[in-house]
């Protein structure tokens, strides 16, 4: 058995791994606690406004407020790309211009599209353009929020990182129903949702204020800034990917089912997709950790079989649960979907390639190995492809959603698998370790 040369080194080691597991509990209780506090502001917010909303204008304001989601998703790739980078010498300097540039670039548009709209409305009639000039103010503020995030998890800083991304959801109530007292309710929602945006960037900017003011006149290593430039393309093609496969079935379900069944169906993926939360939590903690060991050349596949095994393990047990009480989680939700709570515990089930699918594209995108980023973009054109042909039915769309999720699985595996960061031996490995460490 190996022995240490150096006295007291185990003892040191001992108090490393101590250090890390307390910093993974504390960064990950505050990741996990900042995507519920996201969630349940998000959906007090929607409550709200559906009390003091017409169904029209309710309508219109979840219509516009998609479109800014929308607009979100592709935005995480700057927050993936920067974060990647880990924390090496020079960073920080990419970071800074990265973020004037988005602060210049987003007020640049917004002031076109502003002015395209006042045209339209001058050409075509019955268009909301004041509604939609107002949802501008929303997507001003995601680039350079997305990159202060990007620095915060890069840093391994997540208790900021938390703090930032809690609050794009958490004030939205509070804001909705301050400015609704003398505001339109559809305008103090538009503006109430970008309120929260506004906030949650300036407390990001607030906390790499340092990056921003000590790299106002630094030079940018050319190399970094081509490596975060080059990383853009195959991350927005992975990331809307992933938004398409998480979100592409309700879509579906309103499209081809009767308006009850598809409100009842969306109303169980809510509850359904909850599980998510768990591997977005995991990704975020993951990615930067697997991003140095890289860097230093040390094997990452231990993380990805962890966080995948997690993951998925996880979800079953969360579908096994569902089978009894499926009908008692739908209730509190809201009794009019009681009809559907059968579809959940196989709906949860579905989910769980899903957030294996989580975990496995922010651990390659940490690795810069993107070739199953890319293959996550055209596995969802052809979900969708799919969805187009077989919707039968609440269970024909689980289905789809179940046989993409293991599809991705199964081309992580066709691309990776021979190499230590496939599933597979990435599992195999860590429990040969664990047994050759008894």
């Amino acid at each position: 058995m190996y022995t240490s040369r150096f006295p007291g080194s185990g003892r040191a080691h001992g108090c490393r791994l101590a250090v890390n597991a307390r910093r993974w509990l504390i960064g990950g209780g505050a990741v996990t606690a900042a995507l519920i506090v996201w969630n349940l502001g998000n959906f007090a917010f929607f409550v709200l406004a559906n009390h003091r909303l017409s169904t029209g204008d309710f309508g219109l304001l979840q219509a516009l407020l998609a479109a800014t989601i929308v607009a979100f998703v592709p935005c995480g790739a700057f927050q993936m790309a920067l974060a990647r980078l880990a924390n090496p010498r020079g960073i920080a300097a990419v970071y800074g211009r990265a973020w004037r540039r988005a602060v210049g670039f987003s007020l640049s548009l917004a002031a076109v599209v502003a002015l395209g709209l006042w045209v339209i409305g001058h050409v075509v009639d019955h268009l909301p353009i004041a509604p939609l000039a107002t949802s501008i103010l929303v997507v001003v503020p995601m680039v350079p929020l997305v990159l202060s995030l990007g620095r915060l998890q890069g840093s391994d800083r997540m208790l900021g990182f938390a703090s930032s991304f809690g609050t794009m959801g958490a004030p939205r109530p509070l804001a909705f129903l301050v400015l609704a007292s003398f505001l339109p309710a559809l305008y103090a929602g538009l503006v109430g949702s970008a309120v929260s945006m506004f906030l949650a960037a300036t407390i990001g900017a607030f906390l790499t204020r340092r990056d921003l003011i000590g790299t106002w006149t630094a030079t940018v290593d050319p190399v970094l800034w081509r490596r975060f430039v080059r990383a853009l393309p195959p991350l927005f093609a992975g990331l809307v990917g992933v938004a398409t496969l998480t979100n592409a079935d309700v879509i579906a379900a309103e499209l081809s089912l009767s308006k009850a069944a598809a409100g009842q169906f969306a109303g169980v993926a809510v509850l359904a997709k909850a599980v998510l939360i768990v591997p977005q939590a995991l990704s975020l903690l993951l990615l930067p950790r697997v991003a140095a060991r890289h860097a230093a050349g040390r094997p990452t596949g231990p993380l990805l079989a962890v966080g995948a095994g997690l993951a998925i393990s996880g979800t079953l047990l969360a579908a096994l649960l569902c089978i009894p009480l499926s009908d008692v989680i739908v209730r509190i939700l809201d009794a009019k979907y009681a009809p559907a709570a059968h579809l959940l515990p196989g709906f949860v089930a579905a989910t769980a390639p899903l957030c294996a699918l989580t975990i496995l594209l922010n651990h390659h995108v940490a690795r810069s190995a993107d070739r199953f980023v890319w293959a996550v973009g055209l596995i969802a054109v052809l979900h969708v492809g799919t969805l187009s042909i077989i919707h039968a039915g609440p269970g024909a769309i689980i289905a789809v959603d179940a046989a993409s999720g293991v599809a991705s699985l199964v081309a992580h595996e066709l691309i990776h698998g021979r190499d230590d960061d496939g599933m597979v031996a990435s599992t195999l490995n860590l429990l040969r370790t664990r047994r050759g460490s008894r």
